[in-house]
């Protein structure tokens, strides 16, 4: 039983972006979610990194981490990102502990995330990852279809959970439940939650999630 309980904790562990067992905790948003809530989302290329020490030398220990970028393509922008003026620097903490993203230098990065204090925060748990790693729908996505769903919620459930939203505080006619645990992370990497004219919210029948989600779910789709 034992045995058990700690193969379930795993699992439940693996399935959260923790870093370390010391490091900063999230549980990710969709990529739909993400491209809705934060303040912009770009293409970007790294051009420098750069160390930033205490000001006043207390520490021999970088306490941020600051990335001049090359901007490409903005997907989406708020009146937030536009007041930087074409600003082409980011920040993040040095600590994984505090959620500190590392990027590499020349790579070409699809980059979400926030402006707070005048200046672009990154952060481990937002949707920040190397340019070639998302699917044809997660950049057809953030070009154009994301947009159209922004006032549906994807909610993460599990199991018979799924068929609850308001146990979410989640409105019923206006979701798209996102299952955890299935093979590849089905819905996040090829779900697109798609608003209706009547006002209801579904997952696109696209043949992408055919492929990869289970034959129940196309109850929901549309």
């Amino acid at each position: 039983m034992l045995r058990f309980l700690s193969l379930v904790i795993v699992a439940v562990l693996m399935m959260q972006r923790i870093p370390n067992a010391y490091g900063c905790y999230c549980d990710p948003a969709h990529p739909q979610q993400e491209f809705c809530t934060v303040d912009y989302v770009i293409k970007a290329k790294v051009r420098e990194k750069i160390f930033i020490y205490d000001a006043d030398n207390t520490t021999e220990m970088p306490v941020e981490v600051k990335y001049v970028l090359k901007i490409k393509k903005i997907f989406k922008q708020t009146p937030a990102f536009e007041e930087l003026n074409d600003t082409t620097v980011a920040f993040t903490s040095s600590k994984d502990s505090l959620c500190g993203v590392d990027l590499n230098v020349n790579e070409d990065y699809l980059i979400s995330g926030n402006v707070n204090g005048g200046r672009m925060d990154l952060h481990y748990c937002s949707w920040i990852e190397k340019y070639n790693n998302p699917t044809s729908i997660q950049k057809r996505g953030v070009r154009f279809l994301y947009k159209n769903g922004c006032k549906c919620q994807v909610f993460r459930c599990f199991g018979n959970g799924c068929n609850n939203p308001a146990a979410f505080g989640v409105d019923e006619d206006h979701n798209c439940a996102w299952e955890r645990g299935l093979p590849g992370d089905c819905y996040a990497r090829k779900g697109i939650c798609k608003k209706l004219g009547d006002g209801r919210c579904c997952w696109k029948r696209t043949h992408a999630l055919k492929n990869c989600a289970p034959k129940e779910h196309s109850a929901h789709w549309c």
